[in-house]
């Protein structure tokens, strides 16, 4: 019996204990009826799509806003442009490397759970950012936001492929492609027009409540 022939309970078993949150849920009871399938697919189809959009749109939240925080950091914390500017270089970085090595770990994973622990954990350092201080202490909460950043992506890539046929799938990316600018134009919005004005930690802060709700 080879590996992708085992039963699902032998390949779940694979998973680490500390990665059990991971494992693939188990195979759904097969619909034969075709008006059960005609009646179901294009509502999880659409179901899907909804739910990646906004999910990759709020990781957004939690990585843009950076940027309009930093020149109220400069001024209240001393913190140079050189030293922002680190901070973001260091960011992508381990965001582009997290992006290739999770795209691997990914396909085989539940990207429900994988999609929602990469924003959660992304939620806690973008508190852990708002509350902190110290320059060393920064960089490496946002170093480390920048690997849970690279757990948006992939399952978002993984559900669309496996919901949408080839002849559909261009037009259903596309659709899906408008959460970056989604994302990146409502924290622009909340975080230039709203929270700054109030406290440069308040874009921190308030993003990370959305992305944990």
């Amino acid at each position: 019996m080879t590996a992708a022939n085992a039963p699902i309970s032998a390949r779940r078993a694979r998973f680490p204990k500390l990665l059990r949150i991971f494992e693939p849920s188990a195979p759904a009871v097969p619909l034969t009826d075709p008006t059960a399938i005609r009646a179901s697919y294009p509502r999880w189809q659409r179901r899907d799509l909804i739910s990646s959009i906004i999910g990759y749109a709020v990781f957004y939240f939690v990585r843009k806003n950076l940027s309009i925080a930093m020149p109220l950091m400069e001024r209240d914390l001393g913190i140079s442009k050189s030293g922002l500017g680190l901070f973001l270089t260091l960011h992508g970085v381990l965001y582009g490397v997290s992006k290739f090595a999770n795209g691997f770990f990914g396909d085989r994973c539940n990207a429900r759970a994988f999609m929602v622990v990469g924003l959660v954990a992304s939620a806690v350092m973008n508190i852990c950012f708002g509350l902190g201080s110290s320059v060393v202490t920064l960089g490496i909460v946002w170093m480390l936001n920048g690997w849970f950043q690279g757990m948006g992506f992939p399952p978002c890539a993984r559900l669309m492929t496996h919901w949408f046929p080839p002849k559909d799938f261009a037009t259903k990316f596309s659709i899906w492609n408008t959460s970056h600018s989604l994302g990146a134009g409502l924290i622009l919005v909340l975080c230039g027009s709203i929270l700054a004005p109030i406290s440069w930690r308040a874009c921190f802060l308030v993003p990370a409540a959305i992305a944990l709700v």
